[in-house]
């Protein structure tokens, strides 16, 4: 489901890339290292966005695995500090 759900949105799928999104490759969407802020628009707004897939191909991902975790805890503390920026490791 959130193959599909990243291609209909065409977030960023972050590295490491488990399986290419066909859409993705189709659009031309590169996947993404580093950091990410403000890279979607909609209307008005800037949002910032993205897909990281877990090779262990399992939902709760985040609540099992360290490194899933990090992620998410460091991608909150920036939204409280007022710049939502995802960190690609």
């Amino acid at each position: 489901t959130g193959d599909v759900l990243a291609m209909a949105g065409l977030l960023p799928q972050l590295e490491p890339v488990v399986v290419d999104l066909w859409r993705h490759e189709l659009e031309g969407l590169r996947s993404v290292i580093g950091s990410i802020s403000g890279n979607m628009i909609i209307g008005d707004q800037r949002l910032t966005a993205g897909y990281r897939q877990s090779a262990q191909g399992d939902h709760f991902a985040v609540f099992k695995l360290r490194h899933f975790r990090r992620m998410v805890q460091r991608f909150l503390r920036s939204c409280a500090a007022g710049d939502p920026t995802l960190i690609v490791p």
